[in-house]
């Protein structure tokens, strides 16, 4: 997932980097960092929100004087605004995937990495400096399973295949929707769920995705919008299990959620694919 920077704001792009100095206080911070004013930054919101917020906003806000203002996530329509001169943000995460689609709308800012500190610099691995974007975390999408539904210690669905089997594994499933096609692992999901192995994935084969995907059209009850979405699709009585972005310990983590808008959903995760809990997250 990338960081990046839409044109056509008030605020200069220089404000950016300023968010990654985590551990910057105020008296480190140079004075062309510091202003009056606010930088709308576009959040999924929920559990997301709260993970930004702490390292990112908090520290933003206290060290350069300027207000973090959050509005939610909606890329398609903010890239929308950028067309018509009218930029509804300044700051969103867009799935590296998507940024072909921003690039070509010359909607991003380029990235002054002269305005970083040797010490930041350091701390972010090369290959996640973009000339328009920074890799800001990693996030792996995983199949979750009512433990209602399925008990734990019983049969439940494990991996991809599982998930596909709607004959052995009867109930609805929540998949994302087209929009979170790249950022919910659509394809690979259903490539996966048809027995491609993980080293062979790519080049993504879409027909055979698509198609699989359609096999169980009936069984899906749900499409998800957003990350937080996910898993309140588990409050639903007819939810048998489904996919959900794990980008923490608290989105997805066995178990209840402890956040407020999912509380009473109870699920676990399958971390086979992962290859650990622990290395997962």
């Amino acid at each position: 997932m990338r960081l990046v920077t839409v044109k056509k704001l008030a605020f200069s792009a220089s404000l950016f980097p300023s968010t990654l100095a985590l551990s910057a206080q105020s008296q480190e911070i140079r004075d062309n960092f510091k202003g009056t004013g606010e930088v709308v930054v576009a959040s999924a919101g929920e559990i997301f929100e709260a993970a930004q917020r702490k390292p990112f906003f908090d520290p933003f806000m206290r060290d350069t004087g300027i207000k973090v203002m959050v509005v939610a996530s909606d890329n398609a329509k903010l890239l929308a605004s950028v067309r018509i001169g009218q930029s509804a943000g300044g700051i969103t995460n867009s799935d590296a995937g998507e940024l072909a689609n921003w690039l070509r709308d010359s909607a991003l800012e380029k990235i002054d990495y002269s305005y970083f500190s040797k010490e930041t610099l350091a701390g972010i691995p090369e290959e996640l400096r973009g000339a328009y974007g920074i890799g800001s975390f990693f996030y792996g999408v995983v199949v979750a399973y009512n433990i209602a539904k399925y008990p734990e210690g019983g049969k439940h669905p494990r991996n991809w295949v599982d998930f596909y089997n709607v004959d052995d594994f009867m109930g609805k499933r929540t998949l994302p929707n087209c929009d979170n096609l790249l950022i919910g692992g659509l394809v690979e999901g259903a490539l996966l769920g048809d027995g491609v192995p993980p080293e062979k994935l790519y080049p993504l084969g879409l027909d055979r995705a698509f198609a699989k995907r359609a096999k169980i059209r009936p069984d899906v009850a749900r499409s998800w919008a957003t990350g937080a979405d996910a898993p309140q699709s588990f409050n639903k009585p007819r939810s048998g299990f489904g996919s959900c972005l794990e980008w923490s310990d608290h989105q997805c983590e066995e178990g209840r959620s402890g956040n407020g808008a999912f509380l009473g959903s109870v699920f676990a995760v399958s971390w086979q694919l992962a290859g650990s809990k622990e290395l997962a997250q």
